[in-house]
């Protein structure tokens, strides 16, 4: 039983902060495209780790209601079976639905309204200077071209990836809860949850390498934009992103 629990709280622990993860990489991007002075003293190494401790612990506490609510369970006709349940797909709703509302509202919509402001915000100034004379306009095209292309791929797949993962799971509950009794009801949502399970836990590994993946093409993208604000300045940020 202790392993099960341990086992649901780590999911759903790393589920979340590869949520508020990518919602900080957006907020860094946004910083150095809009606010890109004021990025060199905000992200230095001590802020960035006492902010990456706040994320664990945050997450942390939003994971821990889940080992109170997984259960291990026999399967019916066999004994040998046991079965470590999602708390999700409980018949008794009356914890899981509050708080799979309270997740998806604290670990998914505020992050994504986040992601949207800071990749919108940082699209708008990257066409505002694309107006601007330059001396290199031609090679500051492409860096804002590359920019926007890559801001806009974390948006889409960060919306793509969990919104369906969480309007399923909150519908599943739902259905659950309206449909006590009557599984040929609710387990073809159920079946389309597990789906999205499996399709954001493939995301979740692979956000790391798409992480490293948008931080080299920003950085490749951003120092031609800014050149003109210093050599040094360049080196700062670079060091700060790494």
């Amino acid at each position: 039983v202790s392993l099960c629990k341990t086992l649901r709280l780590l999911y759903h622990n790393y589920f979340y902060l590869s949520i508020f993860f990518v919602s900080c990489v957006s907020v860094d991007r946004y910083l150095a495209i809009v606010h890109p002075l004021r990025s060199v003293v905000l992200l230095g190494r001590r802020q960035t780790c006492f902010l990456c401790a706040i994320i664990w612990a945050i997450s942390m506490v939003i994971s821990v209601p889940v080992a109170h609510m997984t259960l291990l369970q026999h399967c019916p006709g066999d004994n040998n079976r046991t079965v470590c349940t999602l708390y999700m797909l409980l018949d008794d709703t009356e914890e899981s639905l509050p708080y799979s509302i309270c997740c998806t509202t604290i670990g998914f919509l505020l992050p994504l309204n986040s992601i949207c402001y800071c990749c919108l915000r940082s699209i708008r100034e990257l066409r505002l200077r694309s107006r601007r004379p330059t001396v290199h306009l031609h090679r500051n095209k492409r860096g804002r071209l590359r920019l926007t292309r890559v801001l806009t791929a974390v948006l889409t797949l960060f919306a793509l990836f969990y919104l369906p993962y969480h309007l399923s799971r909150n519908a599943a509950i739902v259905m659950h809860a309206m449909y006590l009794g009557r599984p040929a009801v609710w387990q073809p949502l159920d079946l389309v949850f597990c789906l999205e399970i499996c399709l954001c836990s493939l995301n979740t590994c692979v956000n790391p390498l798409f992480t490293c993946f948008v931080g080299r093409q920003f950085r490749k993208g951003f120092r031609i934009p800014l050149g003109s604000l210093g050599c040094s300045f360049g080196r700062v940020n670079d060091s700060n992103q790494r």
